[in-house]
């Protein structure tokens, strides 16, 4: 999950491919009119995989990952602070 603070004039574009989870006005002007917006979002990549906080768990959050024609990295587990791969064995 991601979050982003925006002015109230902003809209959130559909090419941005957010997934809206949450809207929390931030600051109002003196009638009591959004001056701003928190938002709590997923963002979709080019071939609509979600970007997931990796270091956030997510309890029954399911996706569906599409591949591409190029070389796609999907890292699953979480958080993988340290990894390191593995090495080729010398030969």
């Amino acid at each position: 999950m991601l979050e982003v603070d925006l002015a109230a004039d902003v809209t959130v574009d559909p090419a941005w491919k957010w997934l809206v989870l949450g809207q929390t006005v931030t600051a109002v002007d003196a009638n009591g009119d959004p001056l701003s917006y928190h938002y709590t979002y997923y963002q979709k990549d080019d071939i609509d995989n979600y970007i997931r906080d990796n270091t956030q768990p997510a309890p029954g959050s399911s996706d569906i990952l599409r591949g591409s024609a190029g070389s796609d990295h999907i890292t699953s587990g979480g958080a993988m602070t340290g990894y390191s791969p593995p090495k080729a064995a010398a030969t």
